[in-house]
């Protein structure tokens, strides 16, 4: 049987007492100013006794007072301390002539899109050597979904390498029974209480997906394909690497470099069209060098069930996207080289430009010639060094 309510509170009050209880020449409470004023125990004590001497910490360090408890006391001595403001963000940092910043051995994507978008990160994350702490995180929502559906469609392709043979209803019943194996062993906060209707709209879209982009390979003719194909090669700043999704191989032996992504189709169909395509080009020149061909490029997004691709040859079925400038996947390349050359410049003079919303670029922001990427205005969404960038001048 459990204690009354009365009960508890009597002996959570005694255990209160007892420190009180045990003092034998005097007693000292160190309150907090909010959070420790009104404590019961206090308000007991007030009631009976009077003229309990109260020191303010704050002010006799602030006045140079004397610090007196009971019979003791103790002189208090202060320096007061030139004030140092905050440092104001800014757009560029400029770093001394004695420190540099050399090139490093390898590049991927994400590095040569910092280097290129977001130099200040690039730079503290490679050169600095900064990186966020490492407490663990359980991967959840999309970020989730998106691996389980990569890894998903990595096993089914390494276990059906003959597409032609595949029969999509045997291939849906498949990725059934396996989606709840990885389930259990890489997702298993989607098997808890209360996500049952998301995690059958998790299972549903990315069951569809794979019978469509099944469907979408076999009609392209595709006779081979690698998923997680790792690329090595060079470019104008030195050695390049990277993971392509899935690189596929048709009859005729042209390939196609296919990224995988759990959503986003309106951006990236944004990307294919305005020339923002930097990751898909990347891996398109690691397979150029390999090859001496450009392969076709394309986005396979999982949630709609649907390809984006610059050649509207390749894959019947896919949306074919044209980029607004004309411009083929080549050029589009000697522009990132152009732009990798325009920042290189920069930071062998040491100026790193920190490309945070809260600061207007300069003329410096953009390439002088066309010649180069345009350079988007800020690039700090996913930053995790936005509390070294400064502080704005109302603080």
């Amino acid at each position: 049987q459990l204690w009354s309510e009365q009960k508890q509170l009597t002996l959570q009050g005694r255990g209160w007492l007892r420190p009180i209880l045990n003092a034998k020449k005097q007693l000292i409470f160190v309150l907090h100013e909010e959070s420790g004023a009104h404590h019961p125990v206090l308000d007991n004590i007030e009631s009976l006794v009077e003229g309990v001497p109260v020191v303010t910490l704050e002010e006799t360090f602030l006045n140079n007072n004397v610090l007196t408890v009971g019979e003791q006391s103790a002189p208090i001595s202060t320096d007061v301390v030139d004030h140092l403001p905050l440092p104001l963000m800014s757009r560029w940092w400029q770093l001394p002539t004695e420190f540099s910043l050399p090139k490093r051995e390898k590049e991927s994507f994400s590095s040569l899109d910092g280097f290129i978008n977001s130099p200040y990160q690039w730079v503290l994350r490679y050169q600095a050597r900064l990186k966020a702490g490492s407490i663990s995180t359980v991967s959840d929502q999309n970020l989730l979904k998106g691996s389980l559906a990569h890894r998903l469609f990595e096993l089914f392709f390494s276990k059906y390498a003959d597409l032609k043979t595949i029969d999509i209803s045997c291939a849906t019943d498949w990725a059934n029974t396996m989606l709840m194996e990885l389930l259990e062993k890489e997702g298993a906060v989607l098997l808890m209480p209360g996500r049952l209707a998301e995690r059958e709209k998790f299972k549903s879209e990315t069951i569809r997906a794979l019978g469509e982009l099944i469907g979408i390979l076999q009609k392209a003719d595709v006779t081979h394909i690698e998923m997680e194909s790792w690329e090595e090669g060079t470019f104008v700043g030195g050695k390049l690497n990277g993971s392509i999704d899935l690189l596929a191989t048709n009859s005729s032996g042209q390939e196609a470099v296919i990224d995988i992504k759990w959503g986003g189709y309106k951006y990236r169909h944004a990307s294919l069209e305005n020339d923002q395509y930097l990751q898909l080009a990347t891996y398109a020149r690691l397979r150029k060098e390999e090859t001496g061909r450009w392969p076709v490029l394309g986005y396979f997004i999982i949630q709609d069930a649907r390809m984006l691709s610059n050649d509207h040859d390749y894959f019947i079925g896919a949306e074919y996207v044209e980029a607004k400038s004309g411009e083929n996947v080549p050029a589009f390349w000697k522009r990132v080289e152009n732009s990798w050359k325009w920042r290189r410049a920069q930071l062998d003079e040491g100026r790193i430009e920190v490309t945070i919303s809260e600061v207007e670029p300069t003329e410096l922001s953009q390439p002088e010639n066309d010649d180069g990427l345009v350079i988007p205005d800020s690039s700090d969404s996913f930053n995790d060094f936005a509390v070294l960038t400064g502080w704005r001048n109302e603080l």
